[in-house]
């Protein structure tokens, strides 16, 4: 996968350069020849629905259709120098469009295609750099990546030393629905807000992460037991919904914290995973009395 990203760049520079030449060759020609003005008007309006047919319809189709045209066309060349005499347009004007809607429209495709290539490993390169990770550079809370690492090590320690070991999972209540209503300053605010009132709490709190972008989850390890653990939730929820009205963009809309809290068993789970999943199917019971955490 290395080279296939200077590849990629490379195709596209030179297909970009085969068309700006055809593209080139075509207005000079076009320059050149003004006593044709209509027949060529008309043949570059052809050329560029061919072009346009062969982005949006693909390679295969384009090249048939382009194919079509170069047949037709050379049936029309052939009739005009055999049966109408007319060798100096069937060799001039008429010669030249035969094959310089097919050169451009393949070499526009390959330009565009390759350029979309370009753009989909761009992507899967950044959200692999994303992934792989260890500290989200926005909230500066650790990632899932750091998060799978250190529970290697704590539930290690935990199982060793005998400590109780809990995991929050902290969610938005509600958030596919207040996403909608959400522009992208407003949901960086409410990102930035909730980390900091993670990393601001100090009941028992070791490590706290942003495990999810996409569906705005966030977790935390402890060394204390389930219950310490949800008093330490609660806290959480209290501190947001005081923070929430101190926020300008986020001061009138209705947004509380779900919370769930799982403590490790190491008879029942096996790695990281399984605390955070244990962590996130406890959320389902966190639909208590949330006046606390709501924004009035």
């Amino acid at each position: 996968m290395k080279n296939k990203r200077p590849t990629n760049s490379f195709l596209v520079d030179v297909f970009l350069l085969i068309f700006l030449l055809l593209f080139f060759v075509t207005a000079v020609f076009m320059s050149l020849n003004g006593r044709s003005v209509l027949i060529n008007a008309f043949y570059l309006g052809i050329t560029a629905f061919l072009i346009l047919l062969t982005y949006f319809l693909g390679l295969t189709t384009g090249l048939i259709i382009n194919l079509l045209f170069v047949v037709f066309q050379g049936g029309l060349l052939t009739y005009l120098a055999v049966f109408q005499k007319r060798v100096d347009v069937a060799t001039g004007d008429l010669a030249f469009w035969l094959f310089m809607p097919l050169l451009l429209s393949m070499s526009f495709y390959g330009m565009a295609y390759y350029g979309l290539q370009l753009q989909a490993e761009n992507r899967r390169l950044k959200d692999e750099l994303v992934h792989q990770s260890v500290l989200d550079s926005e909230t500066n809370l650790r990632t899932l990546v750091a998060y799978l690492r250190d529970t290697q090590i704590f539930t290690k320690t935990a199982a060793k030393y005998q400590l109780p070991l809990s995991m929050m999972t902290i969610k938005i209540r509600y958030f596919n629905e207040i996403r909608r209503i959400l522009d992208h300053d407003q949901l960086d605010a409410l990102v930035r807000l909730v980390s900091r009132v993670i990393l601001s709490s100090d009941e028992g709190l070791t490590l706290a992460y942003l495990l999810s972008r996409d569906n705005l989850t966030w977790g935390a390890l402890l060394f204390v037991d389930a219950a310490e653990a949800r008093e330490t939730a609660r806290k959480i929820k209290t501190k947001f919904a005081q923070e929430l009205p101190k926020v300008i963009s986020l001061h009138d809309i209705d947004i509380s914290l779900v919370i769930g809290v799982a403590e490790y068993d190491p008879k029942k789970m096996k790695d990281g995973h399984d605390l955070e999943h244990a962590a996130t199917h406890m959320i389902q019971y966190d639909v208590g009395n949330d006046d606390v955490a709501k924004k009035y």
